[in-house]
Formats: structure tokens, sequence, C-alpha cells
């Protein structure tokens, strides 16, 4: 499982509002909502999911740092 919220028209075209990366929170809730699980455990399911996915990058230096 990862998130992305970066793309503004997504969101536009739900709710007339432009999408931006602070909408993160939201997905995160719902997601919680969704699989019975806490904010917590989602956000550190997606972080892990993304230290797999990007292997070694040098931009997510700072994402292992804070999980650590």
């Amino acid at each position: 499982m990862l998130t992305e919220t970066d793309n503004p028209g997504g969101n536009e075209s739900l709710t007339g509002t432009i999408g931006t990366p602070l909408l993160i929170k939201d997905v995160i809730g719902k997601l919680a909502e969704i699989k019975g699980a806490s904010g917590q455990i989602i956000m550190t399911i997606i972080q892990n999911n993304l230290i797999r996915v990007g292997g070694n990058d040098t931009w997510l230096t700072g994402v292992r740092a804070s999980i650590d």
C-alpha cells in the first residue's frame, strides 16, 4: 500500500478543491477507517513500503531517519 496526494485535479474532480500534499492526513485517516487500524499503523505500513520500493534511493534518507 502506498499513497499519493499531489495530483491537483484528482481532489478537484471529487470535491471542487485543489489537491495538496496536506490531504495525506485525510487519505491516511480514511485508510485507517477502512482497514480498522490506527492512523499511526497505516502511516508506518506506508513508510515501510516506500522504503522497500525505493531501495537505497538517497532521497529517502530523511524518511528512513524519521522512522528509525
